[in-house]
């Protein structure tokens, strides 16, 4: 469930981190995207050299909001029922998942074996990904949020973690897909 309206946890201390990585959580979760590059203005009409046309304006659609919200539920609901498939169909074929101090997982197949593995030793009881801000050009969005995850070791008690993420969701047929995911 996407809840907007929670704040950040206080994060745990950092023997909790070691029992909990970051990575296993949210290696299967999600990707970021990089920033884009602002342009020097015209001087003849003083807008960004090589402005988007209208059609390209970077805005928040109800529709773009709608999508991400939907992927953002599917992520949480994979999450919880450690269903590797359902978290691996909320990527595009060449989804990318950055993690500190992690290798890149790249591909749909291999962030599904990944969290395959993850979903083995690890269960997750409790989630949220809440939208900061969300701004769509064309058919990319870039999303900011904060996370929030209660997740251990099978067999042993669920600690708490949260922290900040920003994703690149990219439209294909008509439905938002996660490009990137950077925790």
């Amino acid at each position: 469930m996407v809840d907007r309206n929670r704040g950040v946890a206080v994060r745990p201390p950092a023997e909790v981190d070691r029992m909990i990585p970051r990575a296993t959580v949210l290696a299967i979760l999600l990707a970021a995207p990089l920033p884009a590059c602002q342009r020097s203005p015209d001087i003849r009409t003083g807008k960004p050299a090589g402005a988007a046309a209208p059609h390209a304006a970077v805005t928040e659609s109800t529709t773009v909001r709608s999508g991400v919200d939907t992927g953002n539920t599917n992520l949480i609901d994979a999450a919880m029922t450690g269903n590797s498939d359902l978290l691996a169909a909320c990527f595009t074929d060449d989804g990318t998942v950055l993690l500190p101090n992690q290798a890149q997982v790249v591909g749909r197949d291999s962030i599904r074996a990944i969290s395959r593995r993850m979903f083995t030793r690890y269960h997750v009881v409790e989630g949220t990904l809440s939208t900061t801000s969300l701004r769509q050009t064309g058919d990319d969005a870039i999303e900011m949020g904060q996370w929030r995850f209660k997740a251990g070791l099978i067999g042993r008690p669920a600690r708490a973690d949260s922290g900040t993420y920003q994703s690149t969701w990219k439209r294909k047929s008509n439905a938002w897909k996660l490009l990137r995911f950077v925790a």
